[in-house]
């Protein structure tokens, strides 16, 4: 029989003492305190808290993205539909406050005889721009635009013996009214080919 020696003792006292510690840690029974349940949903809860809060802010932010960009979007392709019918057309004929022209074709047009647009309110401070064949425009044409901030958005120049005859469109975009950031314009000075020189 061999005996023990001093390390060996050490060691197998040290294995025994972590034993009965992790026995009594394992035996050990108690749950959290009241307060600590408290505490730990209370931190729970304001974080929870501020995560929705920034998930809301962030999908409200996406939201206005996208109607922001579906307006404009609409207002491009209608100044480029209204740019291509101005280029065929031979007369202007807009109406006194500017909110609506009828454009008057030539034999050299397939979009008929005559084209109508228009602005009109919608609700208050917003209009929508339509298109209508035929002389007169009203809300049975098609929107083309929508969420415009004004009415006004044509200007004519007649022609002289110096430019042919121009058409300034503006059409002032802008979902919220009540943001600081303003409208987004789009504005062109649109020349008729096929008008004729002023004598």
């Amino acid at each position: 029989m061999r005996p023990f020696r001093a390390d060996n003792d050490t060691e197998m006292r040290l294995r025994l003492r972590t034993a009965r510690t992790l026995r009594r840690l394992l035996n050990d029974q108690r749950g959290l305190t009241l307060v600590e349940l408290l505490v730990a949903m209370t931190v729970l809860g304001i974080v929870l808290t501020g995560l929705t809060g920034l998930f809301a802010s962030a999908w409200k932010a996406e939201m206005d993205m996208n109607y922001r960009f579906r307006a404009q979007q609409e207002a491009r392709l209608a100044l480029d539909r209204l740019r291509r019918e101005v280029h065929c057309a031979s007369s202007v004929s807009p109406s006194s406050p500017t909110s609506a022209l009828t454009l008057t074709f030539g034999t050299s047009c397939v979009a008929g005889t005559s084209v109508s647009w228009c602005t009109l309110e919608v609700s208050s401070g917003r209009y929508a721009l339509y298109r209508k064949p035929g002389t007169s425009c009203d809300s049975a044409g098609l929107r083309v635009a929508d969420y415009l901030t004004g009415g006004t958005v044509f200007g004519y120049l007649a022609p002289t013996s110096a430019s042919r005859a121009k058409l300034t469109v503006d059409l002032p975009v802008d979902v919220r009214s009540s943001d600081s950031v303003g409208p987004y314009r789009l504005t062109q000075s649109i020349v008729l080919r096929n008008s004729t020189w002023a004598s």
